[in-house]
């Protein structure tokens, strides 16, 4: 799959942005860094249209009820 500079920027920020606007809520399970990765990890595929949503929703729920599972 390729993508422009311009796609990767716009897909990077909005992980970054997503990240940034979690945390600053005060969302606790952002201070593990693995929660925190897969955060950003799943924002970006939203971003790309690969994930709803509905999708990352139901991802996050679960990796914060499971952190250790991301081990």
């Amino acid at each position: 799959m390729r993508r422009s500079e311009r796609a990767l920027g716009e897909i990077e920020e909005a992980a970054l942005a997503s990240y940034v606007a979690t945390a600053s809520e005060g969302s606790g399970s952002l201070t593990d860094s693995r929660v925190a990765f897969a955060f950003t990890y799943l924002a970006s595929h939203f971003a790309l249209d690969l994930l709803t949503e509905q999708q990352v929703a139901e991802l996050m729920d679960y990796i914060e009820s499971h952190p250790d599972a991301l081990s």
